[in-house]
């Protein structure tokens, strides 16, 4: 998925498939995980959380307070290089508006 030593760019798409039930969920958690646990190096664009959760509730049926909560919980990872010009309040005000 990613050139050696080469961060990996984590996209909405990873992200809701990480924390939603489907068929595929195990492979994408198995990144989301390692990024979390820094065993590999990911770059996650604050933006993508947004969309991933209109993907969670839009498509996945997910309440809007489980996928804020999902994602939140996802924000306080540590090792993950988060990325973009939105700052992480301003992140979380719009998950917290959202639930």
């Amino acid at each position: 998925m990613s050139e050696a030593g080469s961060p990996y760019l984590f996209d909405v798409g990873v992200i809701a498939l990480a924390h939603t039930e489907n068929p595929v969920r195990d492979t994408a958690l198995s990144y989301v995980r390692a990024a979390i646990t820094g065993d590999i190096d990911a770059v996650v664009p604050y933006p993508a959380l947004f969309g991933a959760h209109t993907v969670m509730t839009t498509y996945y049926g997910q309440s809007p307070a489980e996928a804020s909560r999902l994602l939140s919980n996802f924000l306080d990872a540590k090792r993950i290089h988060w990325y973009d010009e939105m700052s992480e309040a301003l992140l979380r005000g719009g998950l917290c508006a959202s639930s």
